[in-house]
């Protein structure tokens, strides 16, 4: 009689552990947009500099580097970066800067033979140039 009785014990113990995790992730949950909305407005966003480097014009370029326009990020300044002086992606990104007049934004063309990577060498101009400390590149 008692494994039977150590069994009910050990199954009494399974059951009220499972039932405090179902109690504790219910409450993350039911907690979890209560922390998403409260991260989501934090006043502290200090201002960034989002440098874009462009070369070649692939499928979604316009929706791609456009979307940058859209965040809802409180204060940043876009700046492009070519290697080359005139570039159809060139005239996109004008186009793009054009159709956005309230966010400051800049094309810039990078002169640099710093590093062995043409991307970093086409990043050197506009990280030299930026307004702000904090800066946001893409891959």
């Amino acid at each position: 009689m008692d494994i039977v009785l150590f069994v009910a014990w050990l199954g009494a113990f399974w059951w009220s552990v499972a039932f405090a995790v179902l109690l504790f992730t219910s409450a993350g949950a039911l907690l979890q947009p209560w922390l998403q909305a409260r991260r989501a407005v934090n006043r502290g966003m200090p201002p960034i500099s989002v440098i874009l480097p462009i070369k070649l014009h692939n499928p979604g370029f316009e929706e791609a580097q456009g979307s940058i326009f859209t965040q809802t990020y409180p204060a940043y300044e876009v700046l492009f970066s070519a290697a080359e002086a005139s570039s159809p992606v060139l005239d996109l990104a004008q186009s793009l800067t054009r159709a956005h007049p309230d966010r400051s934004s800049r094309i810039m063309q990078s002169h640099c033979d710093a590093a062995v990577s043409p991307k970093l060498n086409t990043l050197a101009a506009p990280l030299a140039a930026a307004a702000h400390d904090v800066i946001l590149t893409q891959n």
